[in-house]
């Protein structure tokens, strides 16, 4: 529990079977996570995760398959939606003719896969990271990267419904059409629909 002081490294190695070189560097990632504290001729302890701990955590607990809480999973999805929807915008008046290109072939592959009635998971992400990668700016596209990497479990049991992925590929095409037309306004309208349509699915998931 939060607070709560670890065993000391030998301890550790000898509960888990593996060397003190091992438990030092597996205590250095959460130490950087900010999941743990050292604190001087005390010890180490556990930070409360929920107040204090790094995105890297929310990531690594999705990779590991740990649920997250329903809070957790509102909180990120209006994250989310803040970010993209600020990311559409910026996309319609910074997107090039090679980026306008790069979400065609996105979306033409995304078509080919929702005909033959295959999940389109890995185009969604594509085309949600095509438009970050049109808003020129680096530090909003690692952020939103994120994200993705948290909700790839629970994106691949939403695309697993032949329909989500219908209506999904439908705004996306409907997005590009407002990129394409530098359409600032409109763009995020459909953003936010495209957004909230699947938040209300996600936190069923």
């Amino acid at each position: 529990e939060a607070g709560d002081r670890l065993p000391s490294e030998r301890d550790l190695a000898d509960r888990f079977g593996g060397t003190r070189n091992t438990i030092r560097e597996a205590l250095s990632v959460l130490e950087s996570m900010r999941v743990i504290e050292r604190r001087p001729n005390s010890g180490v302890y556990v930070k409360d995760i929920r107040m204090g701990s790094s995105v890297d955590l929310l990531v690594l607990q999705a990779d590991l398959g740990l649920p997250g809480t329903t809070d957790d999973i509102f909180q990120a999805m209006e994250v989310r939606s803040l970010l993209e929807v600020q990311a559409i915008r910026l996309a319609c008046r910074r997107r090039s003719d090679s980026d306008l290109k790069n979400m065609r072939q996105i979306l033409q592959l995304a078509d080919s896969r929702t005909v033959e009635g295959q999940p389109i998971n890995e185009e969604d992400e594509a085309f949600h990271m095509a438009i970050a990668a049109a808003t020129k700016n680096a530090v909003l596209s690692r952020v939103l990267a994120v994200f993705y990497l948290m909700s790839r479990s629970r994106r691949m049991v939403y695309f697993s419904d032949k329909e989500r992925c219908q209506r999904s590929q439908l705004l996306h095409h409907e997005m590009y059409e407002a990129i394409e037309a530098k359409d600032a306004a409109q763009a995020a309208a459909i953003m936010k629909q495209h957004l909230k349509g699947g938040a209300r699915v996600w936190e069923t998931i």
